[in-house]
């Protein structure tokens, strides 16, 4: 069975290494430093989950959840804001976000949070089995 993707896109590199170092040993992870790449990735990769930063230097997050959904409507998207600002959380969400982080965050919350939405696999990429 192959491993379940995780895409992040985010212009800031050390976001992106920190997210891609704590899930490279259970998924496979890409990365994406802007809106356009993001769209790629996700034509490209089809990933199960994506972690999609609110604001980009080419294109707000919102609009692009919109292309991502477009392109792959059955990614679990994750938004990520350095603000907290709710009125954009809330439409982030009713557009089809599944969740929302707040920078900075706490890798077991992520962990937490991916394990519960595309479930638990050992280092091969296989479900666990809870017996």
């Amino acid at each position: 069975m192959t491993r379940k993707k995780i895409l992040v896109v985010d212009d800031d590199p050390a976001i992106r290494k920190v997210i891609h170092y704590g899930f490279s040993e259970e998924y496979s992870v890409f990365e994406a430093p802007d809106g356009a790449g993001g769209v790629e990735a996700c034509k490209k990769h089809k990933p199960e989950l994506v972690f999609l930063d609110m604001e980009l230097p080419d294109s707000s997050g919102i609009d692009l959840l919109d292309s991502i959904l477009d392109v792959n409507p059955r990614p679990v998207v994750v938004m990520l804001t350095g603000n907290d600002d709710m009125e954009v959380v809330r439409r982030a969400l009713q557009r089809g976000a599944a969740e929302y982080v707040t920078k900075p965050f706490q890798m077991e919350a992520l962990h937490a949070m991916v394990k519960d939405r595309l479930g638990p696999q050992d280092r091969s990429g296989r479900p666990w089995r809870i017996r």
